[in-house]
């Protein structure tokens, strides 16, 4: 893994109010928003979950021909066109036609049902650390 750092910053102002000390704080964790490596996959050797890769080149769950719409009944392998069926009834218009959006959002659906991630854009298997969190407060000592 690659050398990884992150700067946090905490101050802290207290004053006297009522014979009690409160103090006011701003806590920032990850200060530069450094996108920190945590872990790696051993698949692939990044830290970014290999699912996604599905994803962005939309080949979860059957065949595709990138930037085409695909006529379902014209496929002639029944293996590959099964898949393709099963995708047109759940996520396409019943037109027997899965288009290029129908695709895409096809395999986004499979992306999210296989488990990968609670939804699209946050994938819980990229093993990177959070980024910048602000925190303000306040503390009161009795």
């Amino acid at each position: 893994m690659p050398t990884t750092y992150r700067s946090d910053l905490r101050l802290t102002r207290s004053f006297t109010i009522g014979g009690r000390t409160v103090s006011a704080y701003i806590d920032v964790r990850n200060l530069l928003n450094r996108r920190v490596m945590l872990d790696l996959f051993t698949s692939t050797g990044s830290a970014t979950n290999p699912g996604q890769t599905f994803v962005q080149n939309n080949t979860l769950g059957a065949v595709r021909v990138p930037g085409s719409d695909v006529v379902v009944a014209d496929v002639p392998d029944p293996l590959q066109r099964a898949p393709l069926e099963r995708r047109e009834r759940f996520f396409g218009n019943g037109d027997g036609v899965l288009t290029v959006e129908e695709q895409v959002r096809s395999s986004l659906g499979a992306f999210v049902a296989s488990g990968w991630g609670a939804q699209v854009g946050v994938l819980p298997g990229m093993f990177y650390g959070s980024p910048r969190q602000v925190r303000v407060g306040m503390e009161c000592r009795f």
